[in-house]
C-alpha cells in the first residue's frame, strides 16, 4: 500500500513538472515569436522540415531560453538531458538520443533545427521538445 501511494505522488509530481516544463516552452517560443517574426502559420507547422529562416532563429531563439544552447550554438548536452530525464524518464535513452542529435552546423540557428528535426524523427518512443509552441487558434 506505501509504495502505491509513494507511485501515486511521484506521478503526480512528475506531471506537474512536465506541465510547468512545457508552459514555460509556450512563453518561450511566444516572447521569441516578437523576436523572430514568425508567422502565426510557421509556427503551426514548426516541427515540419522548412528552410524558413525565421523557423530556425525561432527554434535557436526557443532553445537558448530553455537554456539548452549558448549564444555560440553550442548545444547544452547536460542541460537537455538533466531536464527531460527529471520525474524518472528514460535517461538513456533520452541521454543517446540528445548526444546522437547534438551535432554542430554551420549557424547556431541550423544547428538547434537541425537537433529539433533530429529529435522528431519517428521512433518507438519519441521524446518531445517542442509540444505545445504553436499559438491557439
Amino acid at each position: 500500500m506505501k509504495t502505491l501511494v509513494y507511485l501515486f505522488v511521484v506521478t503526480i509530481i512528475a506531471t506537474s513538472m512536465a506541465d510547468n516544463f512545457h508552459q514555460k516552452m509556450q512563453e518561450y517560443s511566444q516572447q521569441c515569436k516578437s523576436e523572430t517574426g514568425i508567422s502565426n502559420e510557421a509556427l503551426s507547422q514548426i516541427l515540419r522540415p522548412s528552410d524558413d529562416p525565421k523557423r530556425k532563429e525561432h527554434i535557436f531563439c526557443i532553445l537558448k531560453k530553455a537554456g539548452f544552447m549558448n549564444d555560440d550554438g553550442d548545444l547544452l548536452v547536460d542541460a537537455i538531458v538533466a531536464e527531460y530525464t527529471q520525474g524518472g524518464s528514460n535517461p538513456e535513452g533520452i541521454e543517446k538520443v540528445t548526444k546522437k542529435c547534438a551535432v554542430k552546423k554551420e549557424s547556431p540557428p541550423e544547428t538547434a533545427t537541425h537537433f529539433i528535426e533530429c529529435v522528431h524523427r519517428p521512433r518507438p518512443k519519441r521524446y518531445v521538445l517542442f509540444r505545445n509552441v504553436a499559438p491557439e487558434e
